[in-house]
């Protein structure tokens, strides 16, 4: 399920969350990719454990311009964002997972050692295409 943070509206809000109730009370395991701003608020208002399992974030640590079709570093702003929202939703107990694109060795050993400190697993993909 895609959700975008241009349609943040309560009522947007509120269908989002039956849906993934629905689907919960059917016993799947749902891991929200992306969607910060609906599982930040999931988190304020306490139902996030009840609506879904864990949280995927992609581009914790890199980035990926679609314009020029090139891989980089994320700017220290939004991965400082990205650490303290995955820390809230880990503080929640829900289960937190990375996806990063090309990160190099040396940028890989900080992930993989951040992620094993904060009990997260991460992927680190050789192409967007996540090939």
């Amino acid at each position: 399920m895609v959700v975008d943070y241009r349609y943040h509206t309560p009522e947007v809000y509120q269908s989002l969350k039956s849906m993934l109730a629905s689907l919960k009370r059917q016993g799947f395991k749902l891991i929200v990719n992306g969607g910060d701003v609906f599982v930040s608020e999931t988190l304020k208002d306490g139902s996030a454990k009840n609506l879904y399992d864990g949280i995927n974030q992609e581009d914790v640590f890199t980035t990926y311009d679609f314009n020029k079709k090139k891989y980089g570093r994320q700017a220290k702003k939004n991965t400082d964002y990205y650490e303290r929202y995955l820390k809230q939703a880990k503080k929640a107990g829900l289960d937190v997972y990375i996806v990063e694109y090309r990160a190099g060795r040396e940028l890989s050993k900080r992930i993989g050692a951040y992620c094993e400190r904060h009990g997260y697993k991460w992927y680190n993909a050789d192409s967007i295409e996540l090939n």
